[in-house]
């Protein structure tokens, strides 16, 4: 879940900001905003991972670095563990995990009739 932060092209923050018509202030209160959705939507997917008891396998890690785009997955998983990092990894893949749960076992009960339209 990334946050949406903006392509600045080559340009600098505050012309930028006057091209989009934001102020310093407006910008840190957005950003703190998407940090804020960002955290709950996590601390959602997390309790979810632990009602549904979602394990994280090793393999699970070997297969995330392996489909990582990287180009020495192994290396990059030492440096990993190395610095620490792989109870972040465990994360992301338990909450993948969940997320891929809700989609599997969503039940639409609202229609977006503006999509509805376009189709």
């Amino acid at each position: 879940m990334e946050m949406d932060l903006p392509n600045f092209r080559g340009m600098s923050l505050d012309a930028w900001l006057q091209a989009n018509g934001m102020t310093g202030d407006q910008f840190i209160a957005d950003l703190h905003h998407q940090a804020d959705d960002v955290a709950r939507e996590s601390l959602a997917l997390d309790a979810l991972a632990r009602e549904l008891k979602v394990e994280v396998t090793d393999e699970d890690v070997d297969n995330e670095f392996k489909t990582a785009g990287v180009e020495d997955p192994e290396a990059t998983k030492e440096r990993f563990l190395a610095e620490g990092r792989m109870p972040a990894v465990r994360d992301s893949i338990r909450r993948s995990k969940a997320v891929n749960w809700l989609v599997e076992n969503a039940k639409v009960s609202e229609v977006d009739e503006t999509a509805k339209d376009a189709e």
